[in-house]
């Protein structure tokens, strides 16, 4: 239906000109014969992790006998209120991103099944959607609309960013988060994906060389984010780095003019430079709770 709408009602002659739509005369948002040679349609798919947290954390409340299914359900209905003790039960089991097949399991099949369902819908020129595991800061908007879910999260709160885990959910390093997401179905994630790398100053070794630094960036965390040397068919990426400090972010915010006289403060975000003062409070707070392993859920 929106295909179809953008098409009718908003035409956009000068960009299907440069997409090359001059060898059939079609504007690139013809519904049904796209003007331009690649095309394509799709969606983004929120909240990947806290669903399979969730179920994972419930299969294991219920299984422990911690809770009944309507207890459960009723302090999802309250956002816990007077259930702190299965809170902190659903709080403490396995989460995606530690490392844990027990949990990382469950997120690969509710991956590789949501990616083939979505993969098999077709748009009004008959092409196949694009599978799209990004969230350009929706996750915030979306997870304001959804209640309390079994894996410890209360309700209105953000839903995870991308294919990442919550913030403060697993305490698992660097390498051990990346192979978590290396059990999921890239290959079929054909609109893409989106994570969150948080690189500290602090985390790097101190009173070292440069060089040191950089072969410390190498081994930890380039080598296992792109699987370098391990005789495997090498994944393409597209990659940029954030290196900050939570502290300096913090101050940044408190006292923009000392820390950024001019006003400016750039951060790569989703794909483009942004002037980090500029951004609203609440994606400010995302950004700083996804770098910084002392925030937590509970």
């Amino acid at each position: 239906a929106c295909t179809t709408l953008l098409g009718t009602l908003k035409p956009v002659p000068l960009s299907s000109a440069v997409h090359d739509s001059f060898h059939t005369w079609r504007g690139m948002r013809d519904p049904k014969e796209p003007g331009v040679r690649y095309n394509a349609g799709g969606c983004l798919i929120h909240g990947l992790t806290v669903v399979a947290n969730s179920l994972h954390a419930a299969q294991r409340a219920l299984g422990a006998g911690v809770c009944t299914a309507d207890e459960l359900r009723a302090a999802l209905a309250s956002d816990f209120e007077g259930a702190d003790d299965l809170r902190n039960f659903l709080l403490r089991q396995s989460k995606f991103g530690s490392d844990l097949e027990e949990a990382d399991s469950v997120a690969a099949r509710i991956a590789n099944k949501v990616s083939d369902m979505v993969a098999a819908l077709r748009n009004p020129a008959g092409n196949a959607f694009l599978v799209d595991w990004s969230t350009p800061t929706t996750h915030l908007l979306y997870g304001y609309w959804v209640g309390a879910t079994p894996d410890g999260r209360n309700a209105r709160q953000m839903l995870n960013f991308g294919i990442d885990p919550l913030p403060g959910q697993t305490r698992a390093d660097l390498p051990g988060r990346i192979a978590s997401t290396w059990k999921l179905p890239f290959l079929k994630m054909t609109g893409g994906f989106a994570s969150h790398i948080g690189l500290s100053v602090s985390d790097a070794p101190a009173d070292v060389s440069l060089e040191a630094k950089g072969l410390w960036l190498r081994d930890r965390v380039i080598a296992p984010l792109f699987k370098l040397g391990s005789g495997e068919a090498e994944t393409p990426f597209y990659v940029y780095f954030n290196i900050d400090d939570v502290a300096h972010l913090r101050q940044v915010l408190k006292n923009p003019k000392k820390y950024a006289p001019d006003g400016i403060y750039i951060l790569r975000i989703h794909g483009t430079f942004v002037n980090f003062l500029d951004l609203s409070p609440a994606i400010q707070k995302d950004i700083i709770e996804r770098l910084d392993p002392a925030c937590a859920v509970a």
